[in-house]
C-alpha cells in the first residue's frame, strides 16, 4: 500500500524539533498528498499550545503549498467524565480533533482531575489496569461530548477494553489511530484483542507521531501490523484511494459538551 497521509505531527509549538515547512518539505520528498500537524493542547505541561501561538501556526500553514497541510490538535482527556482540554472557541478550528490521554499535565483544580491523571500516569500497573473499564467509559463519554475524529495512541499509558472502544468509535465516526511511535508499546494489544477490534468494525488511521522531519510518512511497524493481524486495507486511512473525512465543527458549540 502507498502512504498517501500521515495526520499526527508535532513541531516546535509543543514538543516536536521541526517546523511546519520542515514537515511539508519532507512529506513532499517521500510523495505523501496531506499531512496534519496536531500540537499538543492547552495543559499539556511545558510544551502545549496558547491561542497566541495556534493562530500564528494556522497563519505559517496557509503559507504551505507544496502539500496539503491541515491543522489539528492533539487533545487531552482530563477526567473520567471525557472532558477534553481544547478550549472551545478553537475547537472548530481543529481538523482533526485528535484525542489521548497524557500524563505530564497541568493538574486541574479538580480533585477528580488529579486522581485521573496520577492514577492513570503515575501509579504501577496494577493500580493503571484496574482503571480499564473507568478509562474505557472515558473515551465513550468524551466522543459523545466532543466532535472527536481520531483516537490518539490508544492504550499508551491507558488502559482501555479495545473491543468496546473499537465499537464506539466505529459507531461515532471515530478513527482509531495506528500510532507508529506507540504501536509496539501499547500493553494488552495481543492476537485476542486485535481481534475484538478488528471485528468491531472500526477504521483506522496513519499517525506517525513525528516530532522529528525525518519520520513523517514511515509507518513500518503499522505495516507489519496491519499484515499479522489481518486488517483489511480498505479500513485504513492514510493511503492512497483511502482519505479520511474529517467532522465538520463549525456547528459545534459548548453547549453540546455539557
Amino acid at each position: 500500500m502507498r502512504i498517501a497521509g500521515d495526520f499526527h505531527l508535532h513541531t516546535r509549538v509543543s514538543d516536536g524539533h521541526c517546523d511546519v515547512w520542515d514537515h511539508a518539505d519532507a512529506a513532499r520528498a517521500r510523495g505523501l498528498d496531506v499531512i496534519a500537524i496536531t500540537d499538543h493542547s492547552f495543559l499539556n505541561r511545558s510544551c502545549g499550545h496558547s491561542s497566541d501561538s495556534f493562530f500564528a501556526q494556522r497563519k505559517e500553514i496557509e503559507g504551505v503549498t507544496s502539500v496539503k497541510v491541515l491543522q489539528g490538535i492533539e487533545g487531552n482527556i482530563i477526567d473520567f467524565e471525557g472532558t477534553v482540554d481544547v478550549p472551545p472557541e478553537l475547537l472548530p478550528l481543529c481538523s482533526p480533533l485528535i484525542v489521548g490521554f497524557h500524563p505530564f499535565l497541568a493538574l486541574a483544580k479538580k480533585k477528580s482531575s488529579r486522581r485521573f491523571i496520577l492514577s492513570n500516569g503515575f501509579c504501577g500497573d496494577g493500580a493503571r489496569e484496574r482503571n480499564r473499564a473507568l478509562n474505557t467509559q472515558a473515551y465513550l463519554k468524551a466522543m459523545e461530548r466532543y466532535p472527536v475524529d481520531v483516537i490518539a495512541h490508544p492504550g499508551h499509558r491507558f488502559p482501555v477494553d479495545f473491543g468496546a472502544l473499537g465499537e464506539a468509535c466505529a459507531k461515532n465516526g471515530v478513527y482509531f489511530e495506528l500510532n507508529e511511535r506507540h504501536l509496539g508499546a501499547i500493553k494488552g494489544l495481543d492476537g485476542g484483542a486485535v481481534e475484538a477490534l478488528v471485528s468491531s468494525g472500526v477504521n483506522f488511521i496513519l499517525g506517525s507521531d513525528a516530532h522529528r522531519a525525518n519520520k513523517p510518512g514511515r509507518f513500518q511497524a503499522v505495516e507489519k501490523f496491519a499484515l499479522t493481524f489481518g486488517i483489511p486495507e480498505n479500513r485504513i486511512f492514510g493511503i492512497e484511494g483511502n482519505m479520511p473525512e474529517f467532522k465538520d465543527k463549525r456547528k459545534w458549540t459548548d453547549e453540546l459538551s455539557r
